[in-house]
């Protein structure tokens, strides 16, 4: 989880499980994250994203990478990506 701040994810990541992004924190993917994104917080994909994405209300997704998946539920918002 990221709970506050800012992380970036560079390079191949194959940890399994759900990546949930706090209200309030950033995660950057400049790599590869091959799991599941929970986002409250902010969600910059640059790299690729293989899992699901889901945007929480409050939540944004934006960057110019690929994701899996995305859902964006009331409340959040999520700019055009490429999906696979």
């Amino acid at each position: 989880m990221v709970a506050g701040g800012k992380l970036t994810l560079s390079g191949k990541n194959k940890y399994s499980g759900m990546t949930e992004v706090a209200a309030g924190a950033e995660l950057h993917v400049t790599g590869s994250l091959t799991g599941d994104v929970s986002v409250s917080g902010l969600l910059v994909v640059d790299g690729e994203v293989s899992g699901e994405v889901m945007v929480k209300e409050g939540g944004t997704l934006t960057g110019s990478g690929k994701v899996g998946t995305v859902t964006v539920a009331e409340g959040g918002k999520a700019d055009p990506m490429k999906t696979r």
